[in-house]
């Protein structure tokens, strides 16, 4: 590959994005709800505490809403300029994945030019880079911390790799919360188990560096938690410090996604195509030693966080994203033989599958998805109060740049709140047509598997 087009898969991915952009909306109820929460993060010029309807936040860490945040100030509030800080993560995550091989496999300089295109092209990477979510970013921080301490174990002698890897640490603590830790602290810790002959360090070199990493990832975070301790009371901190965290673990609340033991098996071979089922890889673990000493550190980056993510009760597929670069530079030593070909139009072809699957979904399925009729009579009755029928998730706030609350009420109370609010509007979803009976529908539109209406009496 030369130096010409060495970076050209960045070309790609903003390909991608420019799709993702043009024939996708922005996806309930994830996308909406963090850009909802970014939003209301802009109108109440707010940094520390975070809000979603106007009412505290406690589910996430702010970095990913202070770098929409950043962006808004200088392009304006718009989804395309907060699909900036995605991009720079996803761009991240191709690159350090290149440096990362690089450094493993220092005879194979073709094999890391090629490993972007396996990330680019793998149905994990296509799928999760674009959205507005936090885990490519996260994989870009984990990424950027074990490639320091990595580098820090080549040069001992020079303090800053391990500083910065401290702040990546604590930017991506930022980010998602403590289960940065766990991505990062366990290949570090099997350290014994992996250690390659070029990178060593004393025992000494190695608790220095861990303490380096802590201490530097805690002042990072302080620099949030601070302001926020003096700002929030006892209950936000609680939810945020230890019911986030543990009632994940536990499955003990009602958004920790609760799910079976077993539930990522059958997600780990979808994310890892197509190379996972290329012949050559399988042919190459056969023939060839896999324990080789950057084998082990790929595994250990994968194999420790899978089984905990296994154990931990609340799970989403989006959990092993950070996880798969590791796994597929491993799948890649086998596949890549110097046939850079072969990769480089596999991943293309993955590209434009998924390119022509949005263009063909734009006028299919995510027209369900799709709530601007919603936000087009909410500009039109702006100053009427509104509400919602059960669980809101901000799926309006910054479609509709809502800028104030929205009630959320059970069924039950429809005519209720109607009666105390008679120039109001109620948002609903509805399965069946009998939950509309004795009330003016001004506008009902498919939305997901259902319907949604705005109603009145």
């Amino acid at each position: 590959m030369t130096k010409n087009n060495r970076f050209s898969y960045l070309f790609i991915l903003l390909a991608l994005f420019v799709a993702a952009y043009i024939f996708r909306p922005v996806l309930p109820i994830d996308e909406t709800r963090y850009l909802t929460v970014a939003w209301e993060m802009f109108f109440r010029k707010t940094i520390a505490m975070l809000s979603l309807n106007f009412e505290p936040y406690h589910h996430k860490p702010p970095l990913l809403f202070w770098a929409i945040n950043a962006v808004w100030h200088v392009f304006g509030v718009s989804r395309w300029a907060a699909m900036i800080p995605i991009f720079i993560g996803a761009a991240a995550v191709l690159v350090l994945t290149e440096k990362l091989t690089a450094l493993l496999y220092p005879a194979r300089k073709d094999f890391a030019k090629i490993m972007p295109w396996m990330v680019l092209g793998a149905v994990s990477f296509i799928v999760y880079s674009t959205l507005m979510m936090f885990d490519t970013i996260v994989a870009a921080f984990v990424l950027g911390a074990l490639y320091l301490f990595l580098r820090y174990c080549q040069t001992p002698t020079k303090i800053w790799p391990i500083i910065l890897c401290g702040l990546c640490v604590g930017l991506g603590v930022l980010t998602k919360g403590p289960v940065l830790l766990l991505y990062v602290f366990i290949p570090i810790l099997l350290q014994p188990f992996w250690k390659i002959e070029t990178l060593v360090l004393t025992k000494t070199q190695y608790f220095k560096a861990l303490g380096v990493i802590l201490a530097v990832g805690l002042v990072v975070v302080s620099l949030w938690l601070i302001p926020l301790i003096q700002e929030a009371d006892g209950h936000f901190l609680y939810w945020l410090l230890w019911e986030q965290t543990v009632g994940r673990i536990e499955g003990n609340f009602s958004s920790s996604h609760a799910r079976p033991i077993y539930f990522y098996l059958m997600f780990l071979p979808a994310f890892s195509l197509p190379w996972l089922f290329f012949p050559s890889f399988w042919k190459g673990v056969l023939k060839t030693s896999v324990l080789t000493p950057p084998s082990r550190f790929l595994l250990s980056c994968v194999v420790p966080a899978f089984i905990c993510f296994s154990f931990i009760s609340g799970k989403q597929p989006h959990y092993l994203v950070p996880l798969m670069p590791f796994l597929l530079i491993f799948i890649g030593q086998f596949i890549y033989t110097g046939n850079a070909k072969k990769i480089l139009m596999t991943s293309l072809t993955m590209i434009l599958v998924v390119i022509v699957g949005q263009g063909v979904a734009s006028q299919t399925i995510f027209k369900n998805y799709d709530l601007n009729p919603i936000i087009d009579f909410y500009q039109s009755h702006k100053d009427a109060d509104y509400a919602y029928i059960n669980k809101y998730q901000g799926e309006f706030g910054f479609l509709g740049r809502i800028e104030k609350h929205i009630d959320v009420i059970e069924y039950n109370k429809v005519s209720v709140w109607l009666d105390e609010h008679p120039n109001g509007y109620i948002i609903m979803r509805y399965a069946a047509l009998e939950m509309l009976d004795g009330y003016r529908v001004h506008l009902s539109i498919p939305y997901r598997s259902k319907d949604l209406a705005i109603i009145t009496k």
